[in-house]
């Protein structure tokens, strides 16, 4: 949500998260209990389904409150804004994160991944945290970046995060 603050619980999930071991949660530190990659994707779809539905003025089959899995949704990272080159195909998207890279104990590094539509694009936040943190991390967030590719040029569609709120974006000159 442009100029909205996050809520700070939602950092310190996040950068928590990051310092868990491989042990403690077979790798998947940083998504929801029991979520995967599939999960956050199949969330993002259900997104855009509910947006493009509510263009239409109807309801998307399956796209109803149940469709995304709820803690998919509220543990995806939300983008604070984005950035689209001139050919309006690539994104750099700007968000919260933890402050240090995966080669840290408590970092994580980050990759975009957009689900498109005729009618907007939705861009998740992959994180790919550190396997070996000692499991004491300081509870700070940092404004991080991460590079994402669009199928086709964006034009005039929207872009929204995992929550389905529409991210502010900045074109460069002569954007498609």
């Amino acid at each position: 949500m442009a100029g909205s603050s996050r809520p700070a619980a939602l950092v310190i999930v996040l950068l928590l998260a990051g310092c868990a071991t491989k042990e403690d949660d077979g790798g998947a530190a940083g998504l929801a209990k029991g979520a995967s990659w599939e999960e956050q994707r199949q969330a993002a779809r259900a997104v855009l389904a509910r947006y493009d539905a509510s263009l239409a003025g109807a309801r998307a089959p399956g796209a109803g409150p149940s469709a995304a899995n709820s803690a998919v949704v509220s543990s995806g990272l939300s983008i604070d804004s984005a950035t689209l080159d001139a050919r309006g195909t690539r994104m750099t998207v700007s968000f919260i994160g933890s402050p240090e890279p995966a080669t840290q104990p408590c970092g994580i590094d980050y990759a975009a991944e957009p689900i498109e539509s005729d009618r907007a694009a939705t861009v998740i936040v992959l994180e790919q945290p550190n396997g070996g943190g000692s499991g004491t991390c300081a509870l700070i967030g940092a404004s991080r970046t991460a590079v994402l590719n669009l199928a086709r040029p964006l034009g005039d569609r929207a872009v929204l995060d995992i929550q389905g709120e529409p991210v502010p974006v900045t074109r460069t000159a002569g954007t498609k």
